[in-house]
């Protein structure tokens, strides 16, 4: 069996994390897999391509992907500051992936128009498509902004419309459902949340939806002695280390804000938050902050898991973000509001907290529940038992190999 994963970039963003490891999985697993990306891999190897590969081609495609954003941003205005994509161009042909010699095409982050909306429907190969986000079953949103009517269920009109000017998400909904109308898809989406989101979908709610969780790096991640990796990282062997991955500070869904709230208001002794991913912000913690910038290390990441007492992921909106499943993985609690797929990761005062949406002090709560009781209950135990029996390779690669012989054999899926 032969796999060719299409993925816009090798390792830049958590899609293309999931969709690496995953391809590395099966490698693992003796399956022939690929991976054919828009932007050019920054190490050669490992089976993955990029399907523009001279400079001309690369600037096709960063000016694809300027006309993408700035056509959402200049004819319409709306409250949502997630990514929006248009999406009607194309980098990749449908015609260069139905001549390949895979047996199963799997998309992932396909967006700035490295697969457009009409191309997408040429593809006659047997498919498999992770959703990531909610882009496909929305109009140009990558995600809901929770202030807006769900317009992906009730249909893009008049009646629901919620931005100003052109109503482009509209013009883009529209367009998918005119030319995947008749296209019978084979979803995966790694949260529960996520897979409810889309059944309940107007375009998508008769496709044929799985629930496979995201593959992690487990030679990557993995317990440490927490006092062997504080020493290595020079941190104090007796404080209270709170960490936070933040990737995207402004983003509204990520919830930067809200956590700020709540160390605010947090008085802890001999405590002290750890950021990963930015490297400062404007806003002053009341309590020590050290900034670790981005880190494309994993085993410096695996070291700084290792060293918390407690990963905070304080988001308004997610699916099943990696940081989650690498600390759970490494044994780190962590705490997080009750939304989207983190249920599926936490289970509450179990392997960590899960707080009242968007409830501050509750948050508050879940932070000093890790702390108070990190001696009391074996969080470390209860993370890693959580990961190994749900989120484990040799539980999700075979639930990727049976779909895999299902969509490929046609086999009527319910």
């Amino acid at each position: 069996m032969k796999i060719l994963h299409i993925n816009y970039s090798k390792n830049r963003g958590g899609a293309a994390k999931a969709c690496l490891r995953l391809h590395r999985a099966l490698l693992r697993h003796n399956i022939d897999s690929n991976i054919l990306t828009a932007l050019k891999p920054e190490t050669k190897g490992e089976n993955v391509e990029s399907y523009c590969n001279s400079i001309f081609s690369q600037i096709v495609r960063k000016a694809k992907k300027i006309m993408n954003l700035l056509t959402v941003m200049v004819l319409q205005k709306t409250d949502n500051q997630e990514l929006h994509t248009f999406d009607f161009g194309t980098i990749v042909s449908a015609h260069f992936m139905n001549k390949s010699d895979a047996d199963i095409v799997h998309l992932h982050w396909v967006n700035y128009s490295m697969l457009g909306i009409k191309t997408i429907k040429k593809i006659s190969k047997p498919m498999v498509w992770t959703f990531h986000d909610m882009w496909a079953f929305m109009g140009c949103e990558h995600s809901d902004n929770l202030n807006s009517p769900n317009r992906y269920i009730e249909g893009y009109d008049k009646t629901n419309k919620n931005v100003q000017g052109i109503d482009v998400n509209k013009i883009a909904w529209r367009a998918k459902k005119k030319h995947w109308k008749d296209i019978k898809f084979n979803i995966v989406t790694p949260s529960k949340w996520l897979q409810e989101c889309t059944r309940k979908s107007y375009l998508l709610k008769n496709a044929n939806i799985f629930n496979i969780p995201n593959v992690i790096a487990e030679d990557k991640f993995y317990n440490k002695k927490k006092s062997d990796v504080r020493k290595k990282l020079m941190l104090d062997a007796d404080k209270n280390y709170i960490l936070f991955g933040a990737f995207n500070t402004k983003s509204y869904n990520k919830g930067g804000d809200l956590l700020y709230e709540a160390i605010k208001k947090l008085e802890p002794e001999n405590t002290e938050l750890i950021i990963f991913g930015a490297s400062g912000s404007n806003k002053k913690y009341n309590i020590p902050t050290r900034y670790m910038g981005y880190i494309n290390d994993e085993s410096k990441l695996n070291d700084l898991y290792n060293a918390a007492d407690v990963f905070v992921i304080p988001s308004r909106l997610d699916n099943l973000p990696n940081t989650v499943l690498e600390s759970i993985c490494c044994g780190t609690p962590v705490v997080g509001f009750n939304i989207g797929g983190l249920p599926d990761m936490i289970i509450h005062k179990h392997n960590g907290y899960l707080a009242k949406p968007f409830e501050i002090n509750d948050l508050i709560n879940g932070i000093e529940f890790i702390l108070n009781n990190k001696n009391s209950i074996d969080f470390t135990k209860n993370s890693i038992s959580h990961f190994k029996n749900n989120f484990s390779e040799e539980v999700v690669i075979p639930k990727f190999l049976d779909l895999y012989n299902r969509v490929g054999s046609n086999f009527e899926l319910i």
